[in-house]
């Protein structure tokens, strides 16, 4: 006689085969999607970290690069080459310069490989000091940077400025060297200006402060160097798993592409990443408690809930907006595990705030002068360049290069101090009496200014200028060594509506300028000319 399986095994045994489903189920999606995607989270925010780490590290590098471009593009240093005044040394380079700027070295070489000047400095003893690895002429890296004139034909003519980090004599540096043209920027090199930084533990530090992440720089002379040369595979990042939940980034020196370690914490997100965890455990004992409660809890409290999960996690991956947060209100463990995400989503969304703002903190850096806080060359010859390129109607417009008359003789006899804060004071002055948004006010070098007047005729240009020349006068500013015995400017205007359109460059226009303020320095000072002749 055939036995009767009893309806109780029945609903046990199909109870039981329903929760190893569940149970199986749940193991699947947690294996296949959910660890996976949150690995993948704690992966795109080391990412991020990586790139936080090169972009102070390439900053550092460009703001010096900004540094050296601003003292060999300049007529003084264009005149030092082949006149080798010591004023200029006197005057440019003596130890608040090296100092401030956070220069470990200034070499001058010229078109022949020449050293026509150098000299070393030690940021820490701030006494001089040599370094023979710059000097050496037979120096391979120096026949890298130093400019050939073939090179800068190639170029077209473009200035050549070439930067990095090298190490030398066990000790880390940022180099960047530039051709030495008039401050114009046009004509033929003389030369070549190389600065060198060397990165002390100070600005090892305030990289990490930049980067808002705590970084240890590990050198080839460090006893660590070795072993991590030994992890360094092709991806150029050693992973928190060889490194105790550290991350390694790998960087190269430019002279012979040796590398060397910036070490910081991986991010570590607040979640189990083994297979089985508490809400699992918990959806096991209620399925025994019944097959109607099973699967109100599997369909109701996890099952819709991974579904709403995995939505907004892939929004989160489409859009990159971690301001989206999860539901909170799904039941104690769903919640948990919620909150878990959203403090996670809360952590990341601080950091891109904190990138954003370390961003345009370093793009003000980069496009400021750091004395008079006007904008700097750089951003005023980009400024120019876009608006000639966008000023599809042709409305007129001027460039005023401004000169402070006798400023050598005022630095001369009073100090580079009291001639910084006559910087700052005429800095003032001219955005005072510039004031429309649309003006683009920069220091272009030394004692000169530039000004761009987008829709502006050149009466009203000549207007503007002369009204900066008289509020310059009636400063009143003393100077006893001025024929007027006080500070006073002189000023070369330069229309747009003075040359035709296929005339019309940057390069041309800011010459007809600097041309006029020649004329106006002859014409007795204190004065502004046209360039409309």
């Amino acid at each position: 006689m055939k036995t009767q399986v009893s309806v109780e095994h029945k609903v046990v045994f199909v109870h039981m085969m329903f929760v190893l489903i569940v149970l199986f189920v749940i193991l699947v999606v947690r294996y296949l999607w959910t660890l996976p995607q949150l690995k993948a989270v704690e992966r795109l925010a080391n990412e991020k970290d990586l790139a936080r780490v090169h972009n102070v590290i390439e900053n550092r590098v460009d703001e010096l690069a900004v540094m050296t471009y601003d003292y060999a593009v300049w007529d003084d240093s264009y005149a030092f080459v082949s006149d080798k005044v010591e004023d200029y040394i006197d005057t440019n380079f003596i130890p608040e310069t090296y100092e401030s700027l956070r220069l470990s070295g200034v070499y001058i070489f010229n078109m022949e490989k020449e050293l026509v000047w150098g000299e070393g400095f030690d940021r820490e003893s701030t006494n001089t000091v040599a370094f023979p690895y710059f000097v050496n002429i037979d120096n391979p890296f120096l026949d890298k940077i130093i400019t050939q004139s073939d090179e800068r034909k190639a170029n077209k003519f473009d200035n050549i400025v070439r930067r990095g980090i090298i190490y030398v004599g066990n000790k880390p540096f940022v180099f960047a060297a530039s051709s030495i043209l008039p401050s114009t920027g046009v004509g033929i090199p003389r030369g070549t200006m190389l600065f060198v930084s060397q990165i002390l533990h100070q600005d090892e530090v305030r990289l990490s402060d930049l980067a808002a992440i705590d970084l240890e720089f590990i050198w080839p002379s460090e006893h660590e160097y070795e072993r991590l040369l030994s992890l360094l595979n092709t991806e150029e990042i050693i992973s928190p798993d060889a490194m105790d939940g550290y991350l390694v980034n790998v960087l190269y020196t430019r002279d012979n592409r040796t590398p060397y370690f910036v070490r910081f914490e991986a991010t570590k997100w607040p979640y189990a990443n083994s297979l089985f965890d508490v809400s699992i455990l918990i959806a096991i004992l209620f399925a025994f408690v019944s097959t109607a409660l099973l699967y109100w809890f599997v369909h109701v409290k996890l099952i819709r809930p991974i579904k709403r999960w995995q939505e907004k996690m892939r929004e989160i991956v489409s859009t990159g907006d971690f301001s989206l947060r999860f539901d909170t209100e799904q039941g104690k463990e769903i919640t948990e595990i919620s909150r878990s995400f959203n403090h996670l989503m809360a952590y990341v969304a601080e950091n891109e705030r904190l990138i954003s703002e370390k961003n345009k903190l370093l793009s003000e850096i980069s496009e400021r002068d750091s004395l008079t806080k006007l904008y700097n060359r750089r951003y005023f010859d980009h400024q120019l360049a876009r608006y000639i390129e966008n000023n599809h109607i042709h409305s007129p417009f001027c460039v005023s290069l401004i000169d402070i008359d006798y400023f050598k003789l005022f630095n001369d006899n009073y100090g580079h101090l009291e001639g910084d804060r006559v910087l700052k004071t005429i800095s003032k002055i001219l955005m005072d009496n510039t004031k429309r948004v649309s003006d683009v006010l920069a220091r272009y070098g030394g004692e000169e200014f530039i000004v761009l007047l987008k829709d502006t005729s050149l009466d009203e240009g000549m207007t503007v200028i002369n009204t900066l020349c008289k509020r310059v006068f009636d400063a009143a500013i003393v100077h006893e060594f001025s024929p007027l015995k006080r500070v006073t400017i002189s000023a070369g205007v330069a229309c747009s509506s003075s040359l035709n359109k296929a005339e019309l460059a940057e390069e041309r226009l800011i010459n007809r300028a600097d041309n006029a303020l020649y004329e106006a320095k002859r014409s007795g000072k204190n004065c502004v000319v046209n360039a409309s002749g």
